[in-house]
């Protein structure tokens, strides 16, 4: 599979910090490239299904690449950092949460990167959005609108 390298370095792609912080620098074209990068790893995650040993092979790059997002993803875009959420969930869920393992600190001892810290962080990510997302189905399900719009509380 020749494009998976391609998928791989798209994902890694981020502006500089001198671009970041330059006052003509637009935000809104850099949430649009975000939305555009997640859907990419939501593409990928895709992909690892049917093409495991392509992806695989570039994982590295696949760790930087979400790493990345989730250390530049604005917070005040919600919805991008839901779906990120979701894909890197997705992704956890294969067999390439091994390679994020595998960039758990030795000993104590952040990388001269600070990626080690940032699995960390991902994982704790994943963990908490599944039990947020576990108590509001369990707090929707208490709850039951009527026609007129008022919300009411079940008792159990």
């Amino acid at each position: 599979m020749e494009f998976v390298p391609l998928v791989m370095t798209t994902i890694t792609l981020q502006p500089s910090v001198a671009h970041r912080e330059n006052p003509l620098f637009c935000k809104e074209v850099f949430v649009d490239f975000m939305g555009a990068q997640i859907k990419t790893l939501s593409f990928l995650a895709y992909l690892n299904r049917i093409y495991k040993e392509a992806v695989a092979k570039h994982a590295p790059l696949l760790v930087k690449g979400m790493l990345g997002m989730f250390t530049l993803c604005p917070q005040e875009v919600a919805h991008l950092r839901k779906e990120l959420l979701i894909a890197a969930r997705h992704i956890l869920a294969t067999d390439l949460r091994t390679v994020l393992q595998e960039r758990r600190p030795r000993q104590a001892n952040d990388g001269p990167d600070g990626l080690d810290s940032m699995i960390i962080a991902l994982l704790g990510y994943v963990m908490v959005q599944k039990f947020l997302l576990r108590r509001l189905v369990v707090v929707e399900r208490l709850c039951v609108v009527n026609p007129g719009g008022a919300l009411y509380i079940v008792p159990i």
